[in-house]
């Protein structure tokens, strides 16, 4: 065996010899650690030097196999030994570790995510400069597609929008905090909201609307100030439910059978000042 072993490891193949290397792998589909086997070497690169020399393309690693995705069970083609998942499911497998990893080490990830930023602060500058129509075209898909995937996140900016309509409206200052510094739970109103979601949510006959008009709660202060208390109980999530269009515009103010108005109430925006009266 010993003096096989030497004869097939010389640099020099005969030419029956090579042909044989070719047969096994084209027609009978041999990888290479298999034709090793079949012939007794000690290592696969006198084949693959072989191959290249007579321009037969190697497939990676030489291992070539039809397998059923354990996830979808759909049939692909596998290059490697140890891969059993089709490439969608294998990308989905690993960033669902990679989250589960970063939940559990938050200071390693901080710490490569700072460092990774550090390296390529220049590369991603000039990056964003010139995609920057690319890159904006793409969040707005993205977020387009949230919109209308997620009703959740549909809920969350129409809240975000009304509260920040409502201080604009009924206070001097608008919004100029955080809504968590307003005690504003989006959480607990969201959870609140989809228990009753209707069933043609998609349609936009809805409005999200306040049992309790906004224009009943005292939401300034004397002195001109803010009041956070009003302003956290008209947020509650038992004061919001899901009301037809046409009814919400119907409603509008009204509160106990008395349509409340403001007068002479000023608010600023970027560009105007409105006076309701």
């Amino acid at each position: 065996m010993d003096s096989k072993r030497s004869s097939w490891n010389r640099k020099v193949f005969l030419p029956e010899d090579v042909q044989r290397i070719i047969k096994y792998y084209t027609i009978e589909k041999d990888n290479l650690n298999q034709i090793k086997k079949k012939l007794n070497l000690r290592s696969i690169k006198p084949i693959r030097r072989i191959l290249v020399e007579n321009n037969i393309k190697i497939k990676k690693n030489g291992y070539h196999r039809i397998i059923n995705c354990e996830d979808c069970n759909i049939e692909v083609e596998s290059f490697t030994f140890r891969r059993k998942l089709c490439p969608d499911c294998y990308r989905k497998r690993r960033l669902k570790e990679h989250r589960i990893w970063n939940k559990n080490n938050p200071e390693k990830e901080k710490l490569y995510g700072y460092r990774n930023y550090e390296k390529n602060k220049e590369k991603r500058k000039e990056y964003n400069k010139n995609h920057r129509h690319q890159i904006n075209l793409t969040m707005r898909i993205r977020l387009h597609q949230r919109w209308i995937n997620e009703p959740s996140y549909r809920i969350a900016s129409l809240l975000q929008t009304r509260l920040g309509d409502a201080l604009r409206r009924y206070t001097k200052t608008g919004k100029i905090m955080s809504s968590s510094k307003y005690k504003i739970d989006y959480k607990a109103v969201i959870e609140h909201l989809m228990k009753t979601l209707p069933k043609d949510f998609n349609q936009r006959k809805y409005h999200i609307d306040h049992k309790i008009c906004l224009a009943s709660f005292n939401l300034i202060n004397q002195d001109g100030s803010t009041n956070l208390e009003e302003v956290r109980k008209a947020f509650e999530p038992e004061n919001h439910q899901w009301l037809l269009a046409e009814d919400n515009l119907r409603k509008g103010s009204l509160f106990n059978g008395v349509r409340i108005r403001k007068k002479n109430l000023n608010f600023s925006s970027k560009t105007k000042i409105y006076i309701l009266l």
